[in-house]
C-alpha cells in the first residue's frame, strides 16, 4: 500500500505487500503519526526509481515539498541534500 502525494490510497497488486503489512501500516497511522509520516514518505521515495528522467524530476519536486511540510527534521535534512545534488 502506498499513499501518493495527494493522499489517496493506492493498493499495490502483485508487489509482495501482504495484507498483514497493510494492517500494520494503518495501525501505525493511528498510533504514532510521526513514524507513520516518515514511513509513508520513505515508501513514496522508493517509487522514484520506477520513473523515467522527466517524470522523476517532477515526482522529486513534489516529494521534496511534501517532505518539507512533514516537519520531520531528518527528512528536511534529506531534502536539502537532494536539492543540493540536483543543482
Amino acid at each position: 500500500m502506498v499513499y501518493d502525494l495527494d493522499r489517496s490510497c493506492v493498493v499495490w497488486v502483485g508487489r509482495g505487500k501482504a495484507r498483514q503489512t497493510i494492517d500494520r501500516f494503518l495501525a501505525l497511522e493511528k498510533a504514532n503519526r510521526r513514524i507513520y509520516r516518515a514511513w509513508r514518505l520513505k515508501d513514496e521515495f522508493d517509487q522514484l526509481w520506477e520513473y523515467r528522467a522527466r517524470w522523476a524530476e517532477r515526482f522529486l519536486k513534489r516529494w521534496t515539498a511534501t517532505a518539507l511540510k512533514s516537519r520531520l527534521e531528518p527528512l528536511r535534512k534529506l531534502v536539502g541534500t537532494v536539492r543540493k545534488h540536483a543543482e
